[in-house]
């Protein structure tokens, strides 16, 4: 990410810039109406976010794509710097926003600085100038927005999620043989537990979910360190991804690479709380939340995953 570090280096050199305010936006109450949401940061690279993006500190992405065209694209409680991409709605960093080799459809909002560098911004109207003579790197006036979202209010809302589906009794049939774990719900409500020491979890496993519409399917992970590599998940009957939670609630690190399934990844909610989540060369439908999404030194030209929305239809956005 060396364009971005050497963008983010410069802005911070500048502490003349200002910010625009936009008033076109709306309120993010409930954890359900975002798709990604972390209690702390945010680093990807290559990332495809395919709903609104809620972070409670900063966020980094480079070669990025946020598509979402109702509320807003992406609200961080830090500092928001994206480079190489396209954000479908407006975003806001409530620090600062940074914006390199980037297109903007909707509004930049901050309650510090706005930095502006061969980006398009149609709405991020205002006075500006050149940082330098004919340059394209510009400031704007600064105001003060009303956050979008209440990140510590999403926070408890995740923390008590994850903790009410841990204490749900396992009920669930299962069956594992070789590499491959059956799960069949029985109950409106079905919960099962997997503990990454008494199966052969989870590299290039296979599980499948049978299930009807409706049928809500928890599955819980005990264990503080958890890899999902090559996972595949398949689901059998009328269960959609959004009825179906990936639990983890005791994990400080989460590794997910290689997801099996080309048509949905994994389908679901994936809830870790407490963990550091490295996800790359996959696929989540459904949404990610967690206590940060981090991109590794030692995962360099690895693509961070794409997380599309399998939440209900009719939920509310706006």
């Amino acid at each position: 990410m060396t364009h971005m570090k050497k963008f983010v280096a410069l802005a911070l050199l500048s502490s003349c810039f200002g910010a625009y305010a936009s008033t076109d936006t709306c309120q993010i109450k409930n954890l359900r109406e975002v798709i990604v949401f972390t209690s702390g940061s945010i680093s990807a690279f290559k990332s495809d976010f395919q709903g609104t993006v809620a972070a409670g500190g900063d966020v980094y992405l480079e070669d990025f794509y946020l598509d979402q065209t109702k509320c807003l694209s992406l609200t961080s409680a830090g500092q928001a710097a994206l480079a190489f991409g396209s954000v479908k709605n407006s975003m806001e960093g409530l620090k600062s926003v940074a914006i390199m080799n980037a297109r903007v459809n909707g509004a930049l909002r901050s309650n510090g600085d706005i930095y502006v560098s061969s980006a398009n911004t149609d709405k991020a109207i205002g006075p500006k100038r050149p940082l330098t003579k004919n340059s394209n790197y510009f400031k704007f006036e600064k105001r003060s927005i009303t956050p979008t979202a209440n990140f510590n209010d999403l926070n408890r809302q995740m923390i008590t999620l994850s903790k009410e589906l841990a204490a749900l009794p396992s009920n669930m049939e299962i069956k594992v043989s070789g590499n491959k774990v059956i799960l069949k719900a029985k109950n409106k409500a079905n919960s099962i537990t997997l503990s990454t020491q008494s199966l052969p979890l989870l590299t290039e496993n296979l599980i499948e979910i049978h299930a009807k519409e409706n049928q809500q399917v928890t599955i819980n992970f005990e264990g503080t360190l958890v890899a999902l590599q090559g996972l595949g998940v398949e689901l059998y009957g009328s269960v959609r991804p959004a009825d179906i939670n990936w639990n983890f609630k005791d994990a400080q690190s989460l590794f997910i690479k290689n997801t099996a399934n080309a048509y949905y990844g994994i389908p679901g909610t994936v809830i870790a709380p407490n963990a550091d989540v490295e996800f790359y060369e996959g696929l989540i439908t459904g949404a990610l939340y967690a206590k940060s999404i981090i991109y590794t030194d030692l995962s360099k030209g690895l693509k961070t995953g794409q997380i599309n929305d399998g939440r209900p239809s009719d939920l509310p956005l706006e």
